[in-house]
């Protein structure tokens, strides 16, 4: 088996036995072949005596600048960490001796707000003119013939004109039923 594979294998099983996710565990091992990758074609191939190379403070910083160009802050976060994870796991299972981490700069990742929503026009207000209420004509009757105001719903032919009395049977009751529905369902609805 292939070193890298071998590191892969044992990397996925202490990482198994720390009871991760799948996606964590899928994470982990994609991560750690973007970096094995990195290295081995950047420097040299991996072998026991050459591990340590991922250690080197100018592999790391090219890491970060290779990740930084290729991907999203928030994967070359994952990606950082999960190369310091790797690096634990090499420390502790005394594939790597004991040595600082090198300083590595995790990039901010920030989340801007959405722009605010546009504030709508205020309509300009302008007060009433002030002319005087002139009373109804005392010659009009006090109700309005709607039939009268609106002959082009009611009839194509001008009021005049109209012979049937049919129509205002029929639209007389329904202009009723119109307006005591719109009172109800607007006091309802006000309610």
């Amino acid at each position: 088996m292939d070193y890298t594979q071998d590191l892969l294998s044992q990397f996925r099983q202490q990482l198994i036995s720390q009871s991760v996710s799948p996606n964590t565990l899928k994470n982990y091992v994609s991560d750690l072949r973007v970096l094995l990758f990195f290295v081995s074609t950047q420097y040299q191939p991996l072998t026991p005596e050459s591990l340590s190379t991922i250690t080197q403070p100018e592999v790391a910083k090219k890491y970060e600048e290779y990740l930084t160009s290729t991907n999203p802050p928030a994967t070359v976060k994952r990606r950082l960490s999960s190369m310091r994870k790797f690096i634990d796991f090499c420390h502790q299972t005394n594939l790597l001796q004991p040595a600082p981490i090198p300083p590595i700069q995790t990039p901010d990742v920030t989340f801007s707000p959405p722009p605010p929503a546009p504030t709508p026009p205020t309509p300009s207000y302008s007060p009433p003119l002030s002319e005087p209420i002139r009373p109804l004509d005392s010659s009009t009757p006090n109700h309005f013939d709607l039939i009268k105001l609106m002959p082009e719903v009611v009839h194509t032919t001008p009021v005049k004109n109209r012979v049937s009395s049919f129509a205002p049977a029929i639209v007389y009751p329904l202009l009723l039923i119109i307006f005591i529905g719109s009172f109800f369902l607007t006091y309802f609805l006000l309610k």
